[in-house]
Formats: C-alpha cells, structure tokens, sequence
C-alpha cells in the first residue's frame, strides 16, 4: 500500500507481510490525505513516477468509493500536472480539437477509472457547450495579459479559435441555436499583440466600406479574417 499511503501512514517491508495481515485495507482518510500530499508536492521531472503511485490511488478509490467532495480540488494528473475535473473531458473522437492548455483528454492509462472520473465530475466529451468555455478561457487570458509574450502563441490561440468556431458551425441548427448567444469571436482592433473578443452576435464581415459609412464602431465590430 506503499503508492496509496506511503506519507501518512507506515507500510511494511516484506520480510514482514507474513506477520501482518495484509488484506486490511487502509483507512479512506489516510488515502485522501497521502493523495493531497501527492499532489502538493507533485514535479514535473518526476511524472512518470508520479503517474504509477496516482493510478494506484484512483484504482483504490474506484473500488472502495468516496465522497467527491473530499478530494483535492486540482485531482487529475495530466502531462501538465494535476489540474481540476472541469478542465478534462473522457470519451475521445477523431474530430476532437486541441484545448490544451484550456481543457485535457483525461490520459489513456487512466481511462480503465471512467466511472470513476465521471462521479468526479469531468466532462463526458468535447461538447458544443465545452468549445464555447474553450472561447471564454482564451478570451480570459487575454484580458489578463497586455499582451501576448510570443507572436506564436498569439497565432496558437486563434488558429485554435478557428478550429472551435469551424466545428461549432458545422452543429445542427437545433443544437447550435441552445449556444448561439454565447459564442464570441475575435475582432479586428488597432493592438495586434492580443485578441479582443465580441459575442457573434454583435459582429459582422464584410470586404466593402458601406459599414463605416452606415454604422459606428460601437455598433459593430470586424471580425478576423
């Protein structure tokens, strides 16, 4: 039981397993709180190890149930850590679109746990309802930044754009209109070191100059082309 309590509790060597009685399982609690150890003191150079004791842990926790709510808030190990269960979604398809580092596939070696993620609360697919968080997350960073420190990840970010609003427009009307109001595209502005983002419904396209003749800018807004 060393990768599921190993911080919280003594284990045995084996010179000793046949003088304990080993089928005892460990306390629910000691497990919970060797896995918030684990993930305070998670590294990055040390992932892999990392990823063997946190499979034990949720192989553990798969078999004998938990109150969610006592799991640390940051509790699915992926490539870049441990990050909450609204950032992963589990079931995987072809026409996926990269969300990194807004969302996470949740890791093929932890995908035997399904049941156990999704009482967790992670997100069953890339739904239309999760591209749209995907703009939001992207037009957050945004706002917090003055602007972008590669000219790369501006271009990451709005190719990555492009590629949601390409799949949202390929939705049936009926699904599409549930989301309408919410999606928001980036438009054309003066700073190009950052993308500023309207609602779709407040912008338009266009290649002609009737618009600046007939509306003003706080009318409408250009989008990206």
């Amino acid at each position: 039981y060393e990768f599921i309590i190993g911080s919280t509790l003594p284990t045995s060597t084996n010179q000793w397993e046949e003088l304990i009685n080993t089928s005892k399982k460990p306390p629910l609690m000691d497990v919970i709180r060797h896995f918030e150890n684990t993930v305070r003191c998670y590294q990055e150079d040390e992932h892999a190890e990392y990823c063997v004791m946190v499979k034990e842990i949720y192989k553990f926790l798969s078999e004998e149930g938990c109150d969610i709510g006592r799991l640390p808030q940051c509790c699915v190990l992926t490539k870049r850590g441990f990050v909450p269960t609204s950032e992963i979604y589990i079931e995987r398809r072809k026409t996926d679109v990269d969300l990194e580092p807004h969302f996470f596939q949740l890791p093929k070696e932890f995908l035997e746990f399904k049941l156990l993620f999704e009482n967790m609360g992670c997100n069953k697919n890339q739904s239309s309802l999760l591209l749209v968080e995907a703009l939001d997350k992207v037009q957050e960073n945004h706002m917090r930044s003055d602007s972008c420190e590669e000219i790369e990840d501006l271009l990451e970010d709005l190719s990555r754009v492009e590629k949601i609003l390409t799949k949202l427009s390929e939705l049936p009307n009926e699904e599409l209109s549930k989301i309408q109001g919410r999606i928001k595209i980036p438009i054309q502005t003066e700073d190009t070191s950052k993308l500023v983002f309207k609602l779709a419904q407040e912008c338009a396209f266009s290649d002609s100059d009737w618009l600046s003749r007939t509306f003003t800018e706080e009318d409408l807004s250009l989008i990206h082309i």
